[in-house]
């Protein structure tokens, strides 16, 4: 990482010093200051200092002033400065910030044409902000928004596409977020059959496997906790359940908690929980080993 950052103290210090003999005029003025606005955004992410999120914003909000409007880099500008501001509101909560994520990301998506290829990271960006803005503000019409992008995106990707099980997770993680404020079961629903389908297309020693694993765990225990179901102690021949995956027919198996409030205390930390063929969920305790099955108690 060091000599990542010294090549970019060095790229800014070099910029820096072009400005002192660039007029406000010159034609490369734009270019010099996308630049630099780049290798700060760059820097934070290593170093993670507001400082630098402060100049990326700066730069970037006057190459914005300085850029006409049938540019067709546009809307990548606009997302870019949008996406800064979305980061500072992560970095300092200022409500400002997300107001601002939300304006240049809307904007970015109507110039974007509809056959651009980066149309549905684009339509995501934005699901992303307004969801980050309800959680903060608690506008239903936010996280309303968030789900409409994140199904237009699902809905103009193929599923042979390498964002698509991406597109599905934030999918689904957007109906969960309604579903914590509304309760709909329709919502909770939804996220369980989209984090499935992510979770199904995503290999073993994927980075984003682990957070997959836990999201649709989360959304698991909230119906569980819905739909009342209770823990039975059962009789288990040969080595107890564990989170594996199938090539053929994705994950069979996961890892995720049921309503512990309904468990047995055997079972208060399961460490591994299963399905079977038949659609059972198998628990393991990590205390005595013993394995139980899930069943509906309304069944």
């Amino acid at each position: 990482m060091q000599r990542e950052l010294d090549k970019l103290d060095g790229e800014i210090q070099a910029i820096a010093q072009v400005f002192t003999r660039t007029t406000d005029d010159d034609p490369n003025m734009r270019l010099l200051l996308s630049r630099l606005a780049d290798a700060h955004g760059r820097r934070f992410e290593l170093q993670h200092e507001t400082d630098d999120l402060h100049k990326e914003i700066e730069n970037r909000s006057v190459v914005l002033t300085l850029t006409p409007d049938d540019e067709p880099g546009l809307p990548y500008l606009l997302s870019a400065l949008g996406n800064a501001h979305a980061e500072r509101f992560w970095c300092l909560g200022d409500k400002d910030d997300i107001e601002k994520a939300i304006e240049y990301k809307s904007i970015a998506l109507e110039r974007m044409p509809e056959n651009n290829r980066d149309l549905a990271r684009q339509l995501v960006n934005l699901a992303t902000s307004h969801r980050d803005r309800f959680e903060r503000l608690g506008e239903l019409k936010d996280i309303g928004k968030a789900i409409e992008y994140n199904s237009r995106a699902v809905a103009i990707t193929a599923e042979g596409d390498p964002n698509f099980p991406d597109w599905l997770a934030e999918l689904g993680t957007s109906h969960r977020s309604r579903f914590e404020s509304l309760g709909e079961l329709e919502d909770l629903k939804q996220a369980v059959e989209n984090q499935s389908r992510a979770l199904a297309l995503t290999p073993d020693g994927h980075p984003h496997l682990p957070s997959r694993l836990a999201n649709l765990a989360l959304s698991y225990k909230e119906r569980f906790g819905r739909l009342g179901y209770s823990v039975v102690r059962i009789p288990w021949a040969g080595d107890a359940p564990a989170a594996t995956s199938n090539s053929a027919g994705g994950y069979e198996r996961i890892i995720y908690a049921p309503d512990l409030s309904k468990c047995p205390s055997q079972c208060i930390r399961p460490v591994g929980l299963a399905f079977g063929k038949k659609g059972q969920l198998y628990v393991t305790s990590d205390e005595t080993g013993e394995v139980f099955v899930v069943e509906n108690k309304k069944a």
